[in-house]
């Protein structure tokens, strides 16, 4: 809209005292009237809603499109329609996510008519779908998913409460979320699959050194001590610096193989197994 405006030469004003209310619009002023935009409801509040602007909002509604209205000094100016573009790349994305195990639910304050437009592009169907979420709800229903089990929520800024309150909060974008877990840099959801298949890489090599370090801690110590002495084999104190010496380097390298792992999918790099468990 700003690159329309300067292109048609449309001079813009400042906008002041703007305030912003969550899941309904936003107030300010600007030449010292006041402006509102946001959903049909909140703008009813401010103005009356001509029956024709009404009428080209249902409209977009029905074509999945999200109408957002405006008021200027207490009437009606207009309305734009937004959409929400679905990347490429996305549904890919979703179906890794699906390819690790993972139950993929589509939480968003959109209508419902937008929502299942964007979930038929991606590959979800009208059970992973929840819309018309505002702020606080978003966070009552993971709440709720997370009677199921452990919940993992992927959002920005705008889902921040509920970043907080799931299990595993992982935040997109360049801003730093203090509620997230685990921050994605870039805004691409394949590197939340990635993300996954490093923490079970890791997990994974975490389970297997605990394990053989078990062993070696329960087995050294009583061959040191000569339980097998009956059988004429006795560990001498120079084996078991031996051992113990290649047992560190062999963790050491196990751990190190971590930094070659590859965590994109076997379909975008050479099949390569994760550290055995």
């Amino acid at each position: 809209m700003v690159r329309k405006a300067a292109a048609e030469n449309i001079k813009l004003s400042a906008v002041k005292d703007v305030t912003i209310l969550d899941g309904q619009g936003l107030t300010g002023k600007m030449a010292g009237k006041v402006m509102a935009g946001g959903s049909a409801e909140f703008i009813a509040a401010q103005c009356e809603l001509t029956p024709d602007l009404q009428q080209a909002g249902e409209q977009l509604a029905a074509d999945g499109i999200a109408p957002l209205y405006f008021s200027l000094d207490g009437h009606a100016a207009g309305l734009i329609g937004v959409a929400d573009a679905v990347k490429p790349a996305s549904k890919a994305a979703l179906d890794a996510l699906k390819a690790l195990g993972l139950d993929v639910i589509l939480l968003t304050g959109d209508s419902r008519t937008n929502a299942d437009r964007v979930a038929a592009q991606v590959g979800l169907d009208d059970a992973h779908v929840v819309s018309g979420l505002a702020p606080a709800e978003l966070e009552a229903e993971l709440r709720r998913l997370q009677t199921n089990g452990p919940a993992a929520m992927i959002g920005s800024t705008s889902a921040a409460a509920a970043l907080a309150c799931a299990d595993v909060g992982i935040g997109m974008g360049a801003e730093p979320l203090p509620a997230a877990d685990v921050m994605l840099l870039r805004d691409d959801l394949a590197d939340a699959a990635a993300a996954v298949r490093i923490s079970r890489a890791v997990d994974a090599r975490i389970a297997q050194n605990t394990r053989m370090a078990l062993v070696y801690s329960a087995l050294l110590p009583l061959l040191a001590a000569g339980v097998l002495y009956p059988l004429n084999f006795v560990l001498h104190p120079i084996d078991s610096v031996i051992l113990m010496t290649l047992f560190v380097a062999w963790l050491l390298s196990g751990t190190a193989r971590l930094n070659s792992f590859d965590p994109k999918p076997a379909s975008q790099s050479e099949p390569q197994k994760e550290p055995a468990e």
